[in-house]
């Protein structure tokens, strides 16, 4: 009878202790759902929009996906982030075409974008409204995509400027590993471009014991046929602007990680050595973000995302673009 007494005792503790973490695990899954965690579309970047809805695969098989027109009062009826404006542009308006990945395309929805905090900088510093930034920003976007996307889509408007987004992994497939044999990190061009694969660089190139310099590491990524496609990309894109008489500012994003030691600096050297000699204008937006603070205080609310920066980054961008602007002596005058 004891030994009955005990068995049933121990599984009701059992299943007392199972109960427990099945309502723990149910709790969990609700907290996590209610927070989004898991469920964010990577173009997020910490945002309250989960925007994968909007994606549609193209026909245009450079492009491979866009933006569904009219999408939750995020994309206009014309199929871009913002406001819908017509095609031709009236006289004495200053327009700027601005192309990206989803670091552009992130937070429009709030009108917290970069784009749209130098086109509000822009109308008080003028004190006019005829200022007017379009945002063909698309998320997963590179380069080649975002030129190509103007061609179809962008040049129709009749841009004075135009602006590209540039995130480092634009030119730049990143991914890491080590050499068990000896312990040397390797660079592998084809292997899967990951936030974390770039934190994993940062902390191998500044270790003690790294067996190359930054310098060297990035020298490999600018022989690959991902590094050249963008420089051909932005080349296409120096061939518009001259036939079509538009600037380009090249707006360079840096990672999000570590600031006071950036390995990814010689990265943001070359790009902005290869944009001169097409005559683009260069906004490094690295001493920009390091004057708001640490990088982790320009996260969104990922934490882990080194990508996209949140609200306060798109502040301090977009007021520096609209300065650059202003410096330029462009707006009023014909390019």
């Amino acid at each position: 009878m004891g030994v009955q007494t005990r068995n049933r005792r121990w599984l009701t503790n059992l299943s007392i202790s199972l109960g427990a973490i099945v309502v723990f695990l149910l709790g969990l899954n609700l907290v996590l759902h209610a927070v989004h965690f898991g469920d964010r579309h990577p173009d997020s970047g910490g945002d309250r929009f989960d925007y994968s809805h909007i994606y549609r695969q193209s026909a245009d098989p450079i492009l491979r996906r866009e933006l569904v027109p009219g999408a939750s009062g995020i994309v206009n009826a014309a199929g871009f982030v913002g406001d819908l404006v017509p095609e031709a542009k009236p006289a004495g308006t200053f327009r700027v075409v601005g192309l990206g990945d989803s670091i552009t395309m992130y937070q429009s929805a709030e009108r917290q974008n970069y784009l749209y905090v130098a086109e509000q900088a822009l109308r008080r510093a003028l004190g006019r409204d005829s200022i007017q930034f379009l945002n063909f920003g698309v998320g997963g976007y590179d380069t080649a995509q975002e030129v190509h996307q103007f061609e179809l889509r962008g040049q129709r408007y009749a841009p004075d400027v135009v602006t590209v987004g540039y995130c480092i992994n634009d030119g730049v497939n990143f991914g890491a590993t080590v050499n068990a044999a000896t312990g040397k990190m390797q660079f592998l061009p084809d292997a899967m471009d990951r936030p974390a694969v770039m934190t994993f660089i940062q902390q191998n190139l500044l270790a003690a014991r790294a067996d190359m310099t930054p310098e060297q590491f990035f020298q490999t990524a600018f022989q690959t046929e991902t590094w050249k496609q963008s420089m051909a990309a932005l080349a296409r894109l120096a061939e518009l602007s001259k036939q079509q008489h538009f600037h380009v500012v090249i707006v360079i994003f840096p990672v999000l990680y570590d600031f006071d030691h950036y390995v990814f600096l010689p990265l943001h050297q070359r790009l902005a050595e290869e944009a001169r000699k097409l005559d683009f204008q260069v906004l490094d937006l690295l001493p920009v973000f390091r004057a708001v603070g640490p990088a982790d205080t320009l996260r969104g609310s990922a934490s882990v995302d080194v990508i996209h920066p949140f609200a306060n980054g798109h502040r301090a961008a977009g007021e520096a673009l609209a300065n650059l602007l202003l410096k330029s002596g462009w707006i009023g005058k014909t390019p």
